[in-house]
This record gives structure tokens, sequence and C-alpha cells, in this order.
């Protein structure tokens, strides 16, 4: 339950925290589903994309730890918004793991898609579902 404070600047930080994280795990999904599409497709040029992109995620983590640290030590949180806090510092941490793991994964489509003949296992892409359902 999100609660209102006195101070407006503290909801505001709040809420940037909260937001960056929103932004963290669209773009993960988002990789994933790029990189497993480049895999299948053997699209070196979109795994590339992956690969580049990965560096948005990797700045929204440092401005999320950037965020939460900030938060900490001027605001003293208490129980409920520290518990908070800490939960979005793990998150992104998670959330930048997922985007490093879209990277590795289009880098080896990048290697398969050079090979003649290379087999698309047709698994992949229903474990990318299942895997993209957990991150949401």
């Amino acid at each position: 339950m999100v609660q209102s404070h006195t101070v407006k600047a503290y909801d505001a930080e709040l809420n940037e925290l909260r937001s960056i994280i929103s932004q963290m795990g669209g773009l993960a999904e988002a990789q994933v589903a790029a990189a497993i599409d480049a895999l299948v497709k053997r699209d070196s040029d979109a795994a590339q994309r992956v690969v580049a992109a990965d560096k948005a995620i990797d700045a929204l983590d440092a401005d999320a730890e950037r965020l939460a640290l900030q938060i900490i030590a001027l605001r003293a949180p208490m129980a409920d918004d520290l518990r908070e806090i800490i939960s979005a510092l793990k998150i992104s941490a998670l959330l930048e793991r997922v985007g490093d793991y879209a990277k590795n994964i289009a880098k080896r489509s990048t290697v398969l898609a050079q090979l003649e003949s290379a087999e698309t296992v047709t698994i992949i892409p229903q474990m990318a579902r299942i895997a993209a359902q957990m991150v949401k």
C-alpha cells in the first residue's frame, strides 16, 4: 500500500525509484524477446542491437542504485519504505542480470547465424515465453 508522506519530495523520489524499476522490467523483457527472435531468425543485425541496448539496462541499474542510496542516506526511511527500497535494489540487480542474459543469448546467436546448417531448437521460443512470464 502506497502511503503519502509529509515531505512530497520523498514521495517523488520513491515514485522515481518505482518508475526506474518498471522501466528496467520492460526493457529486460523486450531484450529477452529480441534476443530469442534474433536467435530463431538467425539475424545477426538484430542480435547486435540487443548487445548494444544492454547499456540502457545497465544505466538504469546504476540510476536505481544511486537513487536508493540517496534516499537511504538523506531520508532515513523506516519500516515499509526501507523494505521497499531494499527490494528495489535487489530487483534492479536481478533485472540487470536478465539483461546480461539477453546480451549473452544475442552474442551466441551471432555465432550460430554464421554456421551453414544450424538446426533451430524448437523448444527455445517456448522456454523464452515461460521465462518472460516469470519476469512479469
